[in-house]
């Protein structure tokens, strides 16, 4: 995990590749992330394809930082 906050905007809407770039993790980690409920995946309804939202990476950041 990065250590220093990640550059991203708060609204904005990422994909686990990108989740990942951010948060300088493996796609693996972010997807284990989800499924044990430290990130939050949302999907699109045209193609129902996973992203994640910025202000939830900004979130899981903080979590990580702190334990």
């Amino acid at each position: 995990m990065r250590a220093t906050k990640p550059e991203l905007d708060p609204e904005g809407r990422y994909s686990y590749k990108e989740t990942a770039r951010l948060l300088e993790l493996h796609p693996t980690t972010v997807k284990r992330y989800v499924a044990e409920g430290r990130l939050t995946a949302h999907r699109w309804a045209i193609n129902n394809a996973p992203y994640i939202l910025g202000e939830d990476i900004i979130k899981a950041w903080g979590e990580t930082k702190t334990e």
